[in-house]
């Protein structure tokens, strides 16, 4: 059930991403997707997005953590700010013992994200928006 909320959530608000109807939503693929303590700033993690544009950090104990998301422009690695993301991993269950899933949109003026928190992993999809004129 509750994947088939997350695909209907995640297909609800990814074309929310594109107000133009000029504008198509496309996978990112090579974007360096960090994770740190969010008290300190401690790098824990660093993972690129794959072909689809999605990215996983597993086995994270609860906690407060920060998503930053950079992509490379000319050769230069550019901070995304608008789709960093503080998050908290949570183990909490509901009433039928189930995990409490987390979701999560970010947008920036060429890039989405939608991030869903479950347990003790983190995912995500990284989407750009692009022109089809």
């Amino acid at each position: 059930m509750r994947s088939v909320i997350l695909f209907i959530f995640l297909g609800a608000i990814i074309p929310c991403f594109a107000q133009n109807s000029s504008l198509s939503i496309l996978p990112v693929s090579n974007v360096e997707v960090t994770l740190k303590q969010s008290e300190n700033g401690k790098l824990l993690a660093v993972t690129l997005s794959n072909s689809d544009g999605s990215f996983v950090f597993a086995n994270l104990t609860d906690g407060k953590y920060l998503l930053e998301f950079s992509t490379m422009q000319n050769g230069i690695k550019v901070l995304q700010k608008d789709l960093n993301a503080e998050i908290e991993v949570t183990t909490i269950k509901d009433r039928k013992n189930n995990l409490m899933d987390h979701l999560l949109a970010k947008e920036s003026n060429a890039f989405s994200v939608a991030i869903k928190i479950s347990g003790g992993s983190v995912s995500g999809i990284v989407k750009t928006k692009s022109s089809t004129n």
